[in-house]
């Protein structure tokens, strides 16, 4: 069963939640408070599986709760009636995949919360198969495999860009190249629900790309171009990326993602022996 817990300065939209929740039995309401501060102080005792926050709460406003809560393994679904795109934009960098507008439309957030608990399972799944993975393959997700990871994005780079904590997260779940790509779309159903996550890790490998192109550009034989051009990327498109660079051709290279995983992760774990 899963358990919400409810934050809004509004007691009315608090009942109108709780009611909507009890009444399709989507789940238990474990708390509620019109106190974002107060709501941050119970949430870290209690452990919900989902919180719905208004947005523009006084005191600590929606954006910066859920910063505060990053250690939490919880979904949020943000409560708001502001449209502007640099606020929603805002949640989305703070980490939020799910919103529901006022007034409250019942149809709204029993889809919205559907949607949710359907990625809540999901994830289960895939901690399911990683667990059976891990105890029959041995899992490379140690200190020295990650830093190895962390070295490559840095290498390239990107370690400071918004995507890359999600590309390694991604690599410390997958073993090695041997793992087909339905597994790899598997971990990627993670951020399924997250447009945002999706568009940060594609634009983190197009950086790295117009990167290591730009090495190319400047030293064909620069160490770093010869190491990655064609290791880490499709070296084709590096060509393109080149190429646009020196604007010969109006369009760059593209980024695969799960190839570059795949590559990622080998190098990863090459580097040791």
């Amino acid at each position: 069963m899963v358990n919400f817990f409810i934050i809004d300065d509004n007691i009315n939209i608090i009942k109108v939640l709780e009611n909507i929740i009890e009444e399709s039995d989507l789940g238990t309401i474990v708390g509620t408070s019109t106190n974002s501060l107060e709501g941050l102080t119970a949430v870290y005792d209690l452990h919900p599986d989902i919180i719905l926050i208004d947005l523009l709460m006084p005191d600590l406003d929606g954006i910066n709760f859920v910063k505060e809560i990053n250690d939490l393994k919880t979904e949020i679904i943000m409560i708001s009636q502001v449209s502007e795109k640099k606020i929603i934009g805002r949640a989305y960098e703070a980490g939020v995949k799910f919103f529901i507008s006022k007034p409250i439309n019942k149809i709204e957030v029993l889809k919205v919360i559907e949607n949710v608990i359907k990625n809540l399972e999901n994830i289960k799944k895939l901690n399911s198969i990683i667990s059976i993975l891990g105890s029959q393959k041995n899992l490379k997700a140690g200190s020295s495999y990650e830093k190895n990871l962390n070295y490559i994005l840095n290498d390239i780079g990107i370690a400071g860009e918004k995507g890359s904590d999600e590309i390694i997260k991604i690599c410390l779940k997958i073993e090695n190249e041997d793992l087909n790509d339905y597994l790899i779309s598997d971990m990627y159903e993670i951020f399924e629900n997250s447009t945002a996550i999706k568009q940060r890790i594609r634009r983190a490998l197009s950086k790295g790309l117009t990167n290591i192109a730009a090495l190319g550009v400047e030293d064909y034989m620069n160490v770093k171009f010869t190491r990655y051009s064609s290791n880490l990327y499709d070296f084709q498109n590096i060509k393109l990326e080149m190429d646009y660079i020196r604007k010969k051709i109006d369009k760059g290279g593209k980024i695969n993602v799960t190839s570059f995983i795949n590559n990622l992760i080998i190098m990863a774990e090459r580097i040791d022996e």
